[in-house]
């Protein structure tokens, strides 16, 4: 299971994904936005590492795997969105610029191209065991 370069790949996006969970995402004028004080954040949020951990463990079944990766990729930008939706709806003026966004609001884009490296080294996967099967 940690032989395969996917699951290192989603082993970091999840590291990332729970650190966007734990960390502020958003610090300006005195607002503090992280994601355990809103709902919408909060079950983007837990979605988001729901879904970069179950393909981990899926790892026999490689079609379920990279549609549980496509499904986290569309979390991300869940996460993103609702992260962008509540700066709107909490700074007076709504979203001016990146000045305020911190760190771990860029963990999510992050996450997006480490789960599309997973993707790719299950399709070497699919192709490796498709050429073995050809030599038998």
């Amino acid at each position: 299971m940690l032989q395969r370069i996917q699951t290192v790949y989603l082993l970091i996006a999840t590291v990332l994904a729970f650190c966007s969970l734990a960390l502020d995402l958003y610090v300006q004028n005195g607002t503090v936005i992280s994601a355990t004080e809103h709902v919408a954040l909060l079950i983007a949020g837990s979605l988001m590492i729901a879904d970069t951990v179950a393909p981990i463990f899926l790892y026999t079944n490689r079609s379920l795997q990279k549609r549980l990766c496509y499904m986290a990729v569309f979390m991300q930008i869940l996460f993103i969105v609702a992260l962008i939706v509540t700066v709107s709806k909490t700074v007076p003026g709504g979203v001016q610029g990146i000045e305020g966004f911190q760190i771990a609001a860029t963990f999510p884009i992050i996450n997006i191209i480490l789960i599309y490296l997973a993707i790719r080294g299950i399709n070497k996967d699919e192709s490796l065991i498709k050429s073995m099967d050809r030599l038998r």
